[in-house]
């Protein structure tokens, strides 16, 4: 009998990428698709809930200047879209 492998994308984590422009812009890239925090907020969160259906790892890439309430209101979002599991690694600088 044969067993049926998990779809991809169950066994993968969803890659969200964090930026900060000063002074007050948080970006988030999520799919291939980018949010301005704040602003687009209705859509950003639709997005990760949509994305949850596939996904239940999240994890947030961004420099390590990236502001805390960028993280946070990152993580935030994504437990609110109902995400299991969610972590935050810095990105490495250019070598």
């Amino acid at each position: 009998m044969a067993v049926a492998s998990p779809s991809p994308k169950a066994t993968t984590t969803l890659s969200i990428t964090a930026r900060y422009i000063a002074p007050h812009t948080c970006i988030a890239r999520i799919d291939a698709e980018t949010f301005t925090m704040a602003q687009d907020d209705p859509s950003m969160t639709a997005k990760l809930r949509r994305l949850r259906r596939t996904w239940t790892h999240a994890v947030i890439v961004g420099d390590p200047a990236v502001p805390y309430c960028c993280i946070g209101g990152l993580i935030y979002r994504a437990q609110q879209a109902g995400f299991e599991r969610i972590e935050y690694v810095p990105a490495l600088p250019p070598q």
